[in-house]
């Protein structure tokens, strides 16, 4: 006797909600297009290609802690700070190392401040078992001031042609570099939190962490580590 295959139809009820958000903003795009072509130009594309990959880092920072039922809201006060102090570095060695060394230091001192700044806030929230919406706001505060302090309220000019070129202004197989770097954080972000233990526990974590103890997972150590790769993220985007 042949099989019978029975197909399931399509509940439209419940996809229309997902479809929402995309036609709206399909049909704003469309809209204001119509008013001035100028919008959908190749140039524009490209430029708003770059903006939405310094948001996608700032999103992917407070996906990480998100998920375990937190908050980082020092993600902005990160970014100032990391884009200060990376800045800095770069101007002060340009003159005597070079532009590659200057701009490899800057990027490296960058994502280790970013670390660092996640690693504050994780062990605060971990190990010491602060509310993570007292303990963001607080350091947000305190980031922003130092960020401001160290800079003395002054944009950093001067910054190396190369660094522009190299993270803004390059294009790899017709995409610009931001969006390329992106798309590979997002790969490394969904292989992360998918197929290793680490992320599983996040899942857990958000779940119920009574759950994740009785499970015998390191659950702090886990935490910790989720507002460290946060801080990571945002310091990507400063970067």
């Amino acid at each position: 006797m042949a099989d019978q295959t029975q197909s399931t139809p399509l509940d439209m009820r419940a996809i229309a909600p997902h479809l929402l958000l995309p036609l709206a903003i399909i049909g704003v795009v469309v809209f204001f297009a119509a008013l001035q072509p100028a919008m959908i130009s190749g140039g524009n594309v490209v430029n708003i290609m770059k903006q939405s990959s310094l948001f996608f880092f700032v999103a992917a920072a407070q996906l990480v802690v998100i998920i375990t039922r937190g908050f980082d809201l020092s993600v902005g006060a990160n970014v100032s700070l990391v884009s200060v102090v990376s800045s800095m570095v770069m101007t002060s060695l340009l003159p005597g190392l070079g532009t590659g060394i200057g701009v490899f230091a800057g990027v490296c001192t960058g994502l280790a401040i970013g670390a660092a700044l996640g690693a504050i806030n994780g062990a605060l929230v971990a190990y010491a078992r602060i509310n993570p919406f007292i303990v963001t706001l607080a350091t947000m505060s305190i980031f922003t001031g130092i960020a401001t302090t160290v800079s003395g309220g002054f944009p950093i000019f001067n910054l190396p042609e190369g660094f522009s070129f190299a993270l803004n202004q390059m294009k790899i197989l017709a995409l610009p570099i931001p969006l390329v770097i992106a798309g590979a954080v997002a790969w490394a972000l969904h292989f992360m939190l998918t197929r290793t233990v680490h992320g599983r526990v996040l899942y857990v974590l958000g779940d119920s962490n009574e759950v994740a103890h009785v499970g015998g997972r390191r659950v702090r150590e886990h935490l910790f580590f989720a507002y460290v790769t946060s801080g990571i993220l945002a310091a990507i985007a400063a970067c």
